[in-house]
């Protein structure tokens, strides 16, 4: 059986008429007639009725015309799928995000979608907050940004939510305990980013929930540098979930409804999407890949 039988019968159950379907499909009467025949003789049954002033499908040819209609159907299908794979392949897909977001659940689904999808090129540009990330969006550096904010005139999706934990030294008197209320570090020492630190507005948001100040003693820019405060026991520190694993250093769980950070998926609202986008922002926010357009997002 050849595709090019299943096209003339086809053709044929619509036409009912062997001249007009043999010229639909630029082929002579005779070997339109002859693809027909070969294939009631494979199928080893009439499918057409024949007389002089007529063509009418048989019982057995109505029985086989929507299988062969699927047929073709789901062959376009794979065309298109295969099409659409080897898009993927042309064009990289250009990540900016915030140090904070770079660890935990970001890095596994981003593993994933790589091992799901390794035929899609990714370049990864870090930013040191969430204005710098979307800026680069906002600059066409970058085609997706992922961050703790959306802005404005961006279409933005929520993905995950991050848990924030409290990094303690390992002999500090609360390394013991399972989990941290707020009243037992209202009088501890806080190491944090700078005034536009996207930790540093979280851990004030959590204290400022519950009308309080956290004590920030000491500031850097750099995560380590903070870390290596904890270490020496000089401060504990606000901690994305997975962030850092550093020695001497444990983590514990603050048990406050605010310590957790949503993380959104942002791209330009009116830039055509590439086929690598596209399927990045369908694999993160759903994975049944539901279409873009049909997802919830968020625009404030």
């Amino acid at each position: 059986m050849t595709l090019q039988q299943l096209k003339c019968f086809i053709e044929l159950s619509e036409e009912l008429h062997f001249t007009k379907a043999a010229d639909n499909l630029y082929v002579s009467q005779a070997a339109f007639s002859y693809s027909i025949n070969s294939l009631e003789d494979e199928l080893g049954t009439k499918l057409f009725n024949r007389t002089r002033k007529s063509v009418s499908l048989t019982i057995q040819g109505r029985l086989f015309l929507p299988y062969a209609k699927q047929m073709f159907l789901s062959l376009d299908s794979g065309i298109k799928k295969l099409h659409s794979y080897q898009n993927l392949a042309t064009d990289t897909v250009r990540i900016t995000y915030t140090r904070a977001i770079a660890f935990g659940q970001f890095s596994e689904k981003l593993h994933q979608f790589c091992m799901r999808f390794p035929q899609v090129p990714i370049e990864l540009i870090p930013a040191g907050s969430t204005e710098a990330a979307l800026q680069t969006l906002h600059d066409g550096k970058a085609d997706l940004a992922f961050s703790y904010a959306v802005g404005c005139d961006l279409r933005s999706f929520p993905v995950y939510t991050q848990n924030l934990r409290i990094a303690f030294s390992e002999n500090h008197p609360l390394a013991d305990k399972e989990q941290i209320e707020l009243s037992d570090i209202l009088h501890e020492d806080f190491v944090t980013g700078t005034q536009k630190g996207v930790m540093r507005d979280h851990l004030q948001h959590i204290f400022e929930h519950s009308g309080m100040k956290p004590h920030i003693s000491y500031t850097s820019e750099d995560a380590w540098a903070q870390l290596m405060y904890v270490t020496t026991g000089k401060a504990i520190a606000l901690i994305p979930e997975g962030a850092y694993n550093v020695p001497h250093v444990i983590y514990k769980t603050l048990n406050h409804p605010v310590s957790r950070r949503q993380v959104f998926l942002s791209c330009l609202p009116d830039t055509p999407l590439k086929a690598g986008v596209k399927t990045m922002i369908d694999f993160f926010v759903d994975s049944s890949a539901v279409i873009i357009s049909d997802r919830p997002e968020v625009t404030l």
